[in-house]
């Protein structure tokens, strides 16, 4: 989970268009074919191995400036894109303070990955 947010951050500081996650790699395969080739990335990994025909792994420093800026990443993960499907339907406060002991946690570093990309106008897209 930590290492996907972490990816999704630095690309969007790097000036990734947005970022899609997605659990399903075929859903995955079908949504981003109707983008742009030359404007698109696939990435992802499973057990820590980037998949075959993707463009790049689950690794912050594959994303830089020159790679990803302007660039739409489609995304899947083995455990953090797969939880991020899990909770993107699960109400946040409107203070964005969970209301459990040790709240927010993944939350709070997915919230923290989006909301800094989407000050520059870029978004983590469900």
């Amino acid at each position: 989970m930590l290492r996907a947010t972490t990816t999704i951050a630095t690309a969007l500081e790097s000036g990734a268009e947005a970022i899609q996650v997605f659990d399903d790699l075929d859903v995955l395969f079908r949504t981003s074919e109707r983008w742009p080739a030359e404007r698109r990335l696939l990435a992802g990994e499973r057990g820590g191995e980037k998949l075959e025909d993707f463009d790049l792994g689950n690794s912050p420093s594959e994303c830089t400036p020159m790679r990803v800026g302007g660039k739409r990443l489609f995304m899947s993960t083995t455990n953090g894109t797969r939880a991020l499907e899990r909770v993107r339907q699960v109400p946040i406060p409107a203070d964005g303070i969970a209301d459990q002991p040790g709240g927010g946690g993944a939350l709070s570093a997915v919230g923290t990955a989006a909301h800094g990309g989407m000050d520059r106008g870029r978004r983590l897209a469900w």
